[in-house]
């Protein structure tokens, strides 16, 4: 299994590391890769690109403010079983994100499947992805979105 990591996008410091995790899954990797974002210990981070080595995943990141919306969906938990994928409407200097849905997977595939989307379509409302992240405060995975015309 392979070893995933977070590592600071800085050249200049050869790379630091942030996070890692030994013998993670293989679809969770996945899962993390296709995130624009990763929250942990209350800061967030931006993904500026990705590389696998081997049996060795990486994510370069920058760290980036937090945004009172973003505060404000970490107030909400995350449902208690299964992976959970929060849709969230994206709009501009929001004060909160409202949240559309939430799934609880039981399959790491349909999550996956969920976050590669370009669309979701829910309650008859086409939404349009703005980004992804992975929560690890709160256990959730998020998809930002925004109505689409249609």
């Amino acid at each position: 299994m392979p070893r995933f990591e977070y590592r600071l996008n800085d050249a200049a410091q050869d790379y630091p590391l942030i996070f890692y995790y030994e013998n993670m899954d293989e679809v969770e990797a996945a899962m993390r890769f296709v995130c624009d974002y990763f929250v942990k210990d209350g800061k967030t981070w931006l993904k500026n690109t990705s590389a696998v080595s081997g049996m060795e995943y990486v994510m370069y990141m920058e760290e980036v403010p937090t945004d009172s919306a973003e505060s404000g969906n970490r107030a909400q938990k995350a449902l208690p079983s299964g992976i959970a994928v929060e849709v969230r409407e994206y709009r501009e200097g929001a004060l909160d994100y409202p949240l559309i849905h939430q799934f609880a997977f039981n399959s790491q595939l349909q999550a996956l499947a969920h976050l590669l989307a370009d669309t979701l379509m829910l309650f008859g409302q086409e939404w349009e992805k703005t980004s992804t992240e992975v929560d690890e405060d709160r256990q959730a995975y998020i998809y930002y979105c925004r109505k689409t015309g249609g």
